[in-house]
């Protein structure tokens, strides 16, 4: 099983934020594959591609292998875990979406998981808002992870206070999590933040 993570951190740039979640889009692919067309090599790739942790562990809960079973005998076995992911496919009618980033499954999911990823997330946030009047304070994204943090440029008119509406967006390609929108107040406790 492989880690792919290739982790961008981007710290206040609206612009390089978009322009990352583009560049990841443009390394990755959607394979609707039948199950009993899959199969899984000693080396635990599938049909000659490596699995991230996260892709193993959703094609296990498809199949209904036990994970840390699975884990188990990759590491003693890889044999073994091979064979029986193998045996479960085999019969299995199911379509699955292989989501790819590089050579790499980022995601196993249903065929019917309905995609929104961070390149459509960040251009629709960018239609609802004037970035003009906020500002990202912190943001994170990967292959599989989307993470960010805006406040309002203008403090809160609260006498004595130096507080920022904000929110904070989170969001999965690969089905780790919802989309989430969560509001937050920010206090600037010193001015580098």
């Amino acid at each position: 099983m492989e880690e792919i993570k290739e982790v961008i951190t981007l710290d206040s740039n609206w612009t390089k934020l978009v322009e990352q979640a583009r560049e990841i889009q443009d390394e990755c692919k959607d394979v609707i594959a039948k199950a009993h067309t899959l199969r899984m090599s000693d080396d635990l790739t599938i049909n000659g591609l490596k699995m991230s942790s996260f892709a193993s562990s959703g094609l296990c809960g498809k199949l209904k292998i036990p994970t840390v079973y699975f884990n188990r005998c990759a590491q003693e076995n890889p044999h073994l875990a091979a064979q029986n992911v193998n045996y479960w496919l085999e019969n299995d009618s199911r379509e699955f979406m292989l989501r790819e980033y590089k050579d790499t499954i980022r995601g196993c999911l249903s065929a019917s998981y309905s995609k929104f990823d961070a390149p459509e997330i960040l251009a629709a946030m960018d239609e609802a808002l004037d970035m003009n009047k906020y500002k990202v304070k912190g943001s994170f994204i990967n292959e599989e992870r989307l993470h960010v943090r805006i406040i309002e440029k203008e403090m809160l008119p609260i006498e004595g206070e130096d507080l920022f509406a904000g929110f904070t967006l989170d969001s999965s390609d690969v089905g780790r999590s919802g989309l989430y929108v969560r509001f937050f107040i920010y206090k600037q406790v010193c001015t580098n933040g």
